[in-house]
């Protein structure tokens, strides 16, 4: 009977062990709405030693050479920035693997408020009664890595409804943040 006990202690530390190492999130987003733009505070736990590159929105995705200039005010604490807009990436210089912490503000950045041009269509639009963006044209993903865990929190929510198109049971039908 002891015996018995005795391995199923170890089964379940075992387990819960390879549950907390799966739940390692790379990266952690802060959310914060502020009058006319979108505020993100990335905590980023990063794979490589010495540096890395994150990349913002996708060429491929609508056509938009530009929409680095959707992203402003990045700031990055434990490591230098380098950002690249005609690459759409910001590299990252640090030593040894430490937590980092990066900020950066969404904001519209066109003058057409209609979004009725082709290469509006999947940029942010952001106002005072209005935030629309895509995750990719909202988070910062590492360059080369397709898979990894993300958490993204609401500080500070817009005072109109926002609606995500996958909700948390991972359907697409729309839900209320």
């Amino acid at each position: 009977m002891k015996r018995t006990i005795i391995y199923t202690i170890l089964l379940l530390c075992s387990i819960s062990c390879t549950i907390k190492k799966d739940l390692n999130i790379k990266m952690d987003y802060l959310l914060n709405w502020n009058t006319d733009r979108l505020q993100v505070q990335l905590t980023y736990n990063p794979s490589l030693p010495d540096s890395t590159t994150l990349l913002y929105g996708d060429i491929a995705y609508g056509g938009q050479a530009d929409i680095f200039s959707c992203i402003h005010n990045i700031t990055a604490e434990n490591c230098t920035i380098l950002p690249d807009s005609a690459s759409r990436s910001i590299k990252l210089l640090y030593q040894g693997r430490p937590e980092l912490h990066i900020s950066y503000e969404i904001a519209y950045d066109l003058e057409n408020t209609n979004l009725n041009c082709p290469r509006e269509l999947f940029r942010p639009n952001t106002d005072t009664t209005f935030l629309y963006v895509q995750g990719l044209n909202l988070y910062l993903r590492e360059a080369g890595e397709m898979e990894y865990l993300q958490r993204v929190t609401w500080k500070n929510t817009p005072p109109f409804p926002t609606f995500c198109m996958y909700s948390k049971d991972g359907s697409t039908a729309p839900h209320t943040a």
